[in-house]
């Protein structure tokens, strides 16, 4: 019976460290193991005043995360509830716990502009403003919308514009 009993008690042992072992690796998928693998981007927003909790329920509604309780319980473990910014993020659903709080401890927040088009600018100015500003860089623009044949700020004589009303009759009705 003593037996017995010593080998119930390593049982309970044994049982109790392959149970911590099974909720370890559980933990860890849920956190380093994205929901779900297609790039499929969401504008996820923060609003001021949200706490972990709300942020991570809303974060399971858009299934951008396994569940709320991995994004919980990895912001309170590595002491980032405070760090939490307000924003609007863009969110991969491939991204996994970690990496959609690093991007909102960062504030790596969409930021909207308003940009005003000056009458009279072209495609050049236009180009030239956004790199100014560090949107992007003017040849990115240029090779999109193409390059511009003639500078219209350096030519004297601007050339006619061609009629080409005859070559599209076939689309009056």
């Amino acid at each position: 019976m003593f037996y017995f009993l010593l080998f119930l008690e390593k049982m309970k042992k044994s049982l109790f460290f392959i149970i911590l072992i099974f909720l370890l690796i559980f933990i860890l998928q849920g956190i380093y193991f994205p929901s779900n693998i297609n790039n499929e981007g969401k504008i996820f927003l923060i609003n001021k005043g949200e706490n972990v909790f709300q942020i991570a329920r809303n974060l399971d509604k858009e299934e951008l995360i396994k569940n709320h309780l991995f994004f919980e319980f990895y912001v309170l473990i590595t002491g980032r509830i405070r760090n939490l910014q307000a924003g609007e993020y863009l969110i991969n659903s491939s991204l996994n716990v970690k990496e959609i709080v690093q991007k909102i401890v960062g504030g790596n927040s969409l930021k909207e502009r308003e940009i005003t088009i000056i009458e009279g600018w072209d495609m050049r100015d236009i180009a030239w403003y956004f790199e100014n500003e560090g949107m992007f860089q003017a040849e990115e623009l240029m090779e999109m919308a193409g390059f511009p044949t003639i500078n219209y700020s350096s030519v004297v004589e601007v050339p006619e514009l061609k009629d080409y009303s005859q070559e599209f009759n076939f689309l009056k009705v």
